[in-house]
């Protein structure tokens, strides 16, 4: 075989028609099909078997006059739905909770902090169906629901760190001196039992919608934030006692002291 076909000469260099051997098994690793990763997902898109998780249930959340799987949903019925969780949950009858030794106790209270007190009357987030908020100070996780705060768990000291150890993965340099956590737990089946998987992204869009009013309410009273999506759910919702599927955690927002400004905070 003559040497002229088997070697070029390129930038400088010989190339040979078996480099791409050499390269095809440096690339077993990097392309992910060893491990999978996002990258190799989408370098695998068109070529795969399989479809991808996110891609189908975006495929199975569309609305279509053939099929009655998703629905439209009107929003005075979405008005409706949240009217009534209003009315009955949350809403302790007269004579059985005693609220002087609840908020002494620490088992109901009002906000005392006016950042809080703005998002808890919050006309937008109050209309959320789907998006619930919670409060993390202190080792104690607060539900907020009708202008009050509702003690849903203790933290230990140990636990306590161990939860803010698994949160802000996409900010590694994240400030641990705060003021407090709002936390937006979702509930999707409070639309996805009226609408079907369409009442997923209803979720997912009320959340942007609590977070940007959470940011501005609370810069308004003076502290400096940092919204999180990234964080490792098992472990913290396992500390957070939610199960992951009817009640799961989306995101937080970090509030700290007005003098103190944490890394990627704004």
């Amino acid at each position: 075989m003559d040497e002229d076909h088997t070697r070029v000469q390129v930038d400088g260099g010989q190339w040979s028609p078996f480099s791409s051997l050499s390269e095809a098994e440096m690339r077993i690793g990097l392309s992910g099909k060893v491990t999978r990763t996002p990258w190799s997902d989408f370098l695998d898109r068109y070529g795969s078997s399989s479809i991808h998780e996110a891609e189908l249930f975006h495929c199975n959340s569309r609305i279509s006059a053939a099929s009655q799987v998703n629905a439209p949903l009107s929003g005075d019925r979405i008005g409706e739905i949240r009217a009534w969780m209003d009315r009955e949950s949350f809403v302790p009858k007269e004579g059985s909770l005693d609220t002087h030794v609840g908020e002494r106790t620490g088992i109901v209270q009002a906000a005392t902090d006016k950042g809080i007190q703005c998002v808890m009357e919050d006309e937008v987030i109050r209309s959320s169906l789907a998006v619930e908020l919670y409060l993390w100070t202190g080792g104690m996780l607060f539900r907020m629901r009708n202008r009050r705060l509702w003690l849903e768990r203790r933290l230990s000291p140990d636990d306590a760190t161990r939860m803010a150890d698994q949160l802000h993965l996409d900010q590694p340099e994240w400030n641990r001196e705060v003021r407090y956590l709002i936390l937006y737990a979702g509930c999707p089946w409070r639309y996805m039992a009226f609408q079907g998987p369409r009442g997923y992204r209803r979720m997912l869009i009320e959340l942007g919608q609590n977070i940007s009013r959470v940011e501005d309410l609370l810069r308004a009273e003076g502290s400096s934030t940092a919204t999180s999506l990234d964080f490792y759910d098992d472990t913290v919702e396992s500390l957070l006692g939610f199960d992951g599927i009817e009640t799961t955690l989306l995101a937080t927002t970090t509030a700290f002291e007005p003098d103190v400004v944490g890394a990627g905070s704004n």
